[in-house]
């Protein structure tokens, strides 16, 4: 018997990444699956794996990730 996943459709991280739908359902012993999300920062589709989502590792998208955005607040 293979373990349980977690459904993550429709929910949000703690960082605000909206968890979209499953990509991939299969998996097994040491696959993680995969889930379509979108940035909270430029609202752009990405895909993440299971792990990544619920140990909090990702905070936005890889294009966010690599720009620095500059802080307007003065």
């Amino acid at each position: 018997m293979g373990r349980k996943y977690i459904d993550l459709t429709n929910t949000y991280t703690s960082e605000g990444i909206y968890i979209k739908k499953l990509v991939t359902s299969s998996g097994g012993a040491g696959k993680h699956k995969k889930w379509i999300c979108v940035c909270p920062i430029c609202n752009e589709e990405f895909v993440v794996q299971s792990n990544h989502l619920l140990q909090d590792k990702i905070t936005s998208c890889n294009n966010c990730a690599k720009k620095k955005f500059n802080d307007l607040t003065g």
